[in-house]
């Protein structure tokens, strides 16, 4: 049947309960190329599923702006709009020019945009998920969280990210106390982050702190470290700082000391089973006695009188011994009633105040940190591989393209995005003032 008409219905079908069908009239075998084809000022085709409690076109919500005009537009009030079902890639949706992807994809949908800025596939929602993703039988589920993007899986990888010169996952967030990217091992022996640097002078984790008085790491709880820890300054790369809040128990301890001739040497500290602290200084006898008294701060450190003295004399004298000791005073004497006036040096180490109990020689159990759990690193480890073997092959490509923009740097595309979120922000603010 042939018809030209400004509206046409039909009903029935060479198969049943189909509404329109297109096919090749036998005998000819040549399959059409347009099976459907609609030309409209808001839609092109566009189909409704009529579940048989009501109207569609009442119950359905009203459509978006982005759907107002469409070439093939679907609706259902609690069914499927639109679906897509291939051995190949079920939907397929493209911005601009052909991007000339590489062939063989297999996919429910595939984005693609050769245009910069624009964006192969965007979920957006105002109070659920943007885009959620699983892969496995029983992926895990969190009934309450909503986010942009959400991937879970059941035995593989949730959400993997790689990038050939920039950054594979990026997280960011301007809020003052927001979080850029969070993780979390909750399983028995789990790992939040786990970072590897399979490389030559790589690094696992890479952490700045760009503004004044922020910290490139913050960590609450026990930390085990494998290997050597080095601390430096950012401008120099050497010379850093370590404060401990806390006690510190190493086995060795030394100091680096900078030689004249441009080296640097070990030096080792003295050990003690109890916590002293000391200090120096010199003095001179008059008429055989002098009264030396205690640095104040340094007397303030140690317990009350609980210190010892030793003497060396720096002259020709009978000998020196301690006279009277007090709290914030020792006298010092010359043996035999001697009454020269001789220079001498002294050394005095005091129990520190700080410390109230303390068992001398006590016994330490050293444990060696527990890695990962095996599975976890094994799977993840085959996964590395995986991934290289892939980056390794050369892609089969439809056709060459051109580069649209250089990949910027970390650096600048921090300061692009903090751009934008302050314009955004700005925009809020401006909309909230008009409210």
């Amino acid at each position: 049947m042939t018809t030209i008409d400004d509206w046409f219905h039909a009903t029935g079908g060479r198969f049943t309960n189909i509404g329109v069908t297109a096919w090749s009239v036998p005998p000819t075998t040549t399959p059409l190329a347009l099976g459907v084809w609609g030309l409209g000022a808001t839609s092109g085709v566009s189909g409704l599923i009529d579940d048989g409690s009501a109207l569609p076109s009442v119950v359905i919500p009203a459509a978006d702006s982005y759907a107002g005009k469409a070439g093939v537009l679907g609706g259902a009030n609690t069914d499927t709009g639109v679906a897509g079902i291939a051995n190949g890639v079920g939907v397929f949706g493209q911005n601009g020019k052909a991007p000339g992807l590489s062939t063989g994809r297999k996919c429910g949908v595939l984005g693609a945009s050769v245009t910069f800025g624009a964006t192969g596939v965007v979920g957006e929602s105002l109070i659920g998920t943007g885009v959620l993703g699983t892969t496995g039988r029983k992926p895990p589920m969190l009934p309450d969280m909503v986010a942009g993007v959400i991937g879970a899986a059941d035995q593989e990888v949730g959400v993997f990210g790689m990038s050939n010169s920039q950054v594979g996952v990026f997280g960011f967030c301007p809020d003052r106390n927001g979080v850029g990217v969070f993780a979390e091992g909750d399983g028995d022996g789990g790992v939040g982050i786990f970072a590897q640097a399979s490389g030559p002078n790589g690094t696992g984790v890479h952490a700045e702190a760009l503004a004044p008085g922020a910290k490139a790491g913050d960590f609450r709880g026990d930390v085990d470290v494998v290997g050597d820890v080095k601390i430096s300054r950012r401008s120099t790369g050497i010379g850093g700082n370590l404060v401990v809040a806390g006690t510190v128990t190493a086995m060795i301890k030394n100091a680096i000391v900078p030689f004249p001739d441009g080296t640097t040497r070990v030096l080792h500290c003295m050990e003690s089973p109890e916590h002293w602290f000391e200090d120096f200084g010199t003095a001179r006898l008059e008429r055989g006695r002098a009264v030396v008294k205690l640095d104040a701060d340094f007397a303030k450190t140690i317990r009350a009188g609980d210190y010892r003295v030793f003497l060396t004399p720096e002259g020709d004298c009978r000998g020196l011994y301690i006279g009277n000791r007090r709290s914030a005073t020792f006298e010092v004497r010359e043996l035999q009633g001697g009454t020269s006036s001789v220079a001498f040096s002294y050394r005095i180490v005091g129990r520190r105040k700080d410390i109230k109990k303390h068992r001398r020689f006590a016994r330490v159990v050293i444990e060696p940190p527990e890695p990962p759990a095996t599975r976890t690193r094994l799977s993840m480890d085959a996964l590395l591989a995986k991934v290289r073997k892939q980056a390794a092959a050369k892609p089969v490509r439809a056709g060459r393209r051109k580069t649209a923009r250089v990949p910027q740097r970390l650096s600048a595309l921090l300061a692009t995005v903090r751009k934008q979120a302050r314009a955004n922000s700005a925009r809020q603010r401006k909309r909230a003032e008009r409210a």
